[in-house]
């Protein structure tokens, strides 16, 4: 318990008074690129995501503030790439394939 942030230690003795918040912001856009009809029949999606992500942590106790912390990404900038060699027919493939293992 020495390790812990004079802050925390105190909440953790006031137990019922003390109060933690966790705030979690986050806005994403997400746009699809590519072959259309690959994306259409679901063998081939390229999706590129850009946003911003932002977390905070306050501990209170009486109306004080004991401990905060901040976290975040200031820039997201990704690309998600998703193959499927059967295309629509991936998911009975999927359950073929567990049918089987059994």
């Amino acid at each position: 318990m020495s390790v812990l942030d004079p802050g925390v230690r105190k909440c953790i003795e006031d137990q019922a008074a003390c109060r933690g918040y966790l705030f979690h912001f986050e806005r994403q856009d997400r746009r699809r690129t590519g072959n259309f009809w690959l994306d259409f029949l679901n063998i081939r999606r390229t999706t590129d995501v850009a946003g911003l992500s932002f977390q905070s942590l306050v501990v209170v106790s009486d109306s004080t503030v004991l401990f905060r912390n901040f976290a975040g990404q200031a820039q997201i900038d990704r690309v998600e790439r998703q193959r499927n060699p059967l295309g629509p027919f991936q998911p009975a493939g999927e359950a073929a394939s567990a049918v089987l293992k059994r």
